[in-house]
This record gives structure tokens, sequence and C-alpha cells, in this order.
């Protein structure tokens, strides 16, 4: 849901409300889950669904090795400086 200003009178002030601003937990079983789902019968090959597999599991694994905490650095850095 969309924050509005209205809600959240700090940031009509002026004040810095991107502390406030959390990044959510992933589920991976969740994704694994989704992908294991009958939506990748949308692509037509074997090599199709290999190569979307692969890049999801790599996403995921970029993920459970901290990649998170590396992404929210760089945006700290780049929103503070």
């Amino acid at each position: 849901m969309a924050l509005m200003l209205t809600e959240n009178p700090r940031l009509i002030n002026r004040s810095n409300g991107v502390e406030e601003i959390g990044v959510p937990e992933i589920d991976t079983g969740l994704l694994m889950s989704l992908l294991d789902e009958s939506q990748s019968e949308e692509y037509c090959n074997e090599e199709q669904i290999t190569s979307l597999m692969e890049s999801l599991e790599a996403e995921i694994r970029m993920l459970e090795n901290g990649f998170t905490s590396l992404w929210q650095e760089t945006y700290d850095t780049a929103i503070y400086n």
C-alpha cells in the first residue's frame, strides 16, 4: 500500500523518511515453489526452462549470500551522498 504524506507528517516537514523503509525478507522456499509450479508450461522447449531455472537459482543464491545487504549499502550510499 502506498504511503501518503498525510499518513506521515514527518514527510511533509521534509524530514528523511527513508530510514523507515525496510527491505522485505525474501522467502526462498516460496520462490522455489513458484518456479516448480505449472507457470513453466508457457515455455515451449526444455532449453528455455533450463535457462529460466538457472537464472532464478542464481538470483536465490545471491540473496542467500547477502546480496540484499550489498544492495542496501549501495542504495544507502546513493541516497545519502
